[in-house]
């Protein structure tokens, strides 16, 4: 049996290498990790079961209404999905013709970002980054190129979920590009859907749940959930990428396992988080945008407590990632009329 009402939080995160990036080529003394290498261990992830995508085409005649001005309606209509499909073939093709006008410094520097985007989730998944009930969803190619979300990180708790009831959910969709100042710019572009009031959402959603009734597949049209983008900088990732690439090598190796599971960009990653939930959520709060705000809050208290049930504290988090500022910490919120708050206003009066 499918539903599609049943509401839990989502989190998206979007990922992004750091402009500083710069060709390795320039750099003779500073070898970044074995790029053929990486490419080999990325085709092989993408390739397992497990990482496969939602397909669109598995949420047909999946017999899902939706009540749209007291009609009920198809959720996922086949003219929707062909269509929906088509457009994912169209988007491939064009980035095909992308990546064949791209220098080798951009294509370098794009394997670095696939190599990190596909190897955090993996260290989330496989290391308990963020503790054991994790699983990890890639989601449509739809999703990704029209919605922004390379992957859901999908953290319950152990207890039985009824629909209805609350569940301990936090999804964290990666995204990795190379400019800092696309990552600045995707933070605005959050910001100012809040502003208008609006959320993130996936068009097609699914994962099993377990109730008492045993394990229970569900499907969900246009599943909001709250954004977070994120920066990885060259300090960072200099100091992760061997940890994450010799885990990727040998999974068994205890001491690899171990580097790789206290690795530095962990604490980043969850220190963003933080940083981030707070800022949309107090972006949520000026604009009243009560659904957002509350989506964020909550995500943001669900998420304190999964990391303090591993004893990570602020102290550990200060202590490991040192003083490098978080994308939101670089804009001031805290000035009652603050410009930031003054310039999204204005845009939103304009629309």
């Amino acid at each position: 049996m499918v539903k599609q009402q049943f509401s839990k939080l989502w989190l998206g995160v979007r990922f992004t290498l750091p402009a500083q990036m710069k060709n390795i080529a320039e750099r003779p003394n500073e070898k970044i990790i074995d790029l053929k290498e990486v490419r080999s261990i990325i085709e092989k992830r993408e390739s397992l079961p497990e990482n496969k995508r939602i397909d669109p085409n598995d949420f047909r005649n999946s017999y899902i209404k939706l009540n749209v001005n007291g009609k009920e309606i198809d959720a996922f209509p086949l003219n929707m999905i062909k269509g929906d499909l088509e457009d994912v073939e169209r988007m491939k093709k064009e980035i095909i013709d992308q990546k064949s006008q791209l220098s080798e410094f951009q294509i370098n520097a794009n394997t670095v970002a696939n190599f990190v985007e596909m190897a955090v989730p993996e260290a989330i998944k496989n290391l308990g980054w963020l503790g054991e009930d994790v699983k990890v969803i890639r989601p449509s190619l739809y999703d990704d190129y029209f919605n922004g979300v390379d992957n859901i990180i999908q953290m319950s708790s152990n207890e039985i979920l009824e629909s209805g009831e609350k569940g301990k959910y936090i999804g964290l969709s990666i995204d990795f590009t190379i400019s800092e100042d696309q990552s600045m710019g995707k933070v605005w572009d959050n910001a100012l859907l809040i502003a208008q009031g609006k959320m993130s959402q996936v068009k097609y959603f699914s994962t099993d749940i377990k109730t008492k009734h045993g394990i229970e597949n569900v499907k969900i049209r246009d599943l909001q959930l709250p954004k977070i983008i994120m920066s990885c900088p060259h300090k960072i990732l200099s100091k992760s990428q061997e940890d994450l690439l010799n885990f990727e090598k040998d999974s068994s190796d205890n001491d690899t396992r171990e580097k790789a599971k206290d690795t530095v960009l962990k604490y980043h990653f969850i220190k963003e988080t933080i940083s981030q939930l707070k800022f949309f959520a107090e972006i949520a709060k000026r604009f009243k945008n009560i659904n957002a705000e509350n989506s964020y809050n909550t995500s943001l208290n669900d998420f304190i407590e999964l990391i303090r049930e591993q004893g990570i504290t602020d102290e550990i988090l200060d202590e490991k990632v040192g003083d490098i500022q978080s994308l939101s910490s670089r804009i001031d919120l805290d000035a009652s009329d603050s410009l930031y708050i003054r310039m999204l206003r204005d845009v939103v009066k304009s629309k």
